[in-house]
């Protein structure tokens, strides 16, 4: 047997689920990982979002500094595997907590460009580890959104406000390329009116808010975003009350 007995038709290769979803807090990012297969684990680094995933069936541990976080996966690494998704949320706060370690070690307080590159190496570092796990790999992140430029005449310029994970911009660009699926998580309130009756009988309007979340699947000018499906599938710009299985459903076309 040789390395080539390991060529497949592209048709029967399994599609690949390895997710970096992003967006502001309270937008149900953490809520979404809990839609992903099971069992599952969430390695919560200083987020704080085990609380959302409270009757989910989800296993959690927390991780207090980076190095907490490098033997968590280190273990994950050498065991019997038993989780089919695993999560780190964030990896925004694991990149301050390298940035924290790193000063600490160093004695520093200002960065060099040097500094800020081996930052990035060790952040891809444990991240790719981390993406290496046999299993369904989630990457939490912020989000970071850079505003409209201006020229040196301070004379406004038309480009967009750009949103993607808040990450270095080279470790940013290299999960986007690593993964299978970036996804923006977003939330807005709904307003809608109904007729309703008082306590005398009287009908009276009354409006209903509603807090409705949604994921882009798809880039635009403002955010990144992309789902690797076949040629011929459809995938809509959004989808709403985002769920693991309308996502498999959105690459596969199976239930």
């Amino acid at each position: 047997m040789t390395i080539l007995n390991k060529i497949i038709k592209a048709d029967d290769a399994e599609p690949g689920y390895d997710t970096l979803i992003y967006g502001k807090s309270g937008t149900g990012k953490t809520t979404f990982f809990s839609t992903y297969p099971g069992p599952r684990l969430l390695i919560d680094c200083n987020e704080g979002g085990i609380e959302s995933l409270r009757g989910t069936d989800t296993d959690t541990i927390s991780c207090g500094s980076f190095e907490e976080v490098d033997t968590v996966i280190t273990a994950l690494e050498k065991q019997d595997f038993a989780y089919d998704s695993i999560a780190l949320d964030t990896v925004s706060n694991i990149q301050q907590m390298c940035v924290s370690m790193y000063a600490k070690k160093y004695k520093k307080k200002d960065f060099s460009i040097k500094d800020w590159n081996i930052i990035s190496q060790l952040m891809k570092d444990i991240l790719y580890r981390f993406l290496d796990l046999p299993c369904i790999s989630v990457l939490i992140a912020q989000e970071r959104v850079f505003e409209p430029r201006e020229t040196e005449s301070n004379s406004a310029i038309t480009i967009y406000p750009y949103r993607s994970a808040a990450l270095q911009p080279a470790l940013e660009s290299a999960m986007t390329a690593a993964v299978d699926i970036v996804l923006r998580a977003d939330a807005f309130v709904n307003n809608r009116s109904h007729v309703t009756e008082d306590s005398t009988g009287r009908r009276v309007p009354k409006e209903l808010k509603t807090t409705c979340f949604r994921i882009q699947l798809r880039s635009d000018e403002y955010n990144i975003a992309k789902v690797r499906s076949a040629r011929d599938a459809h995938v809509p710009f959004y989808q709403m009350d985002p769920s693991f299985n309308k996502l498999h459903f959105i690459i596969t076309g199976e239930k």
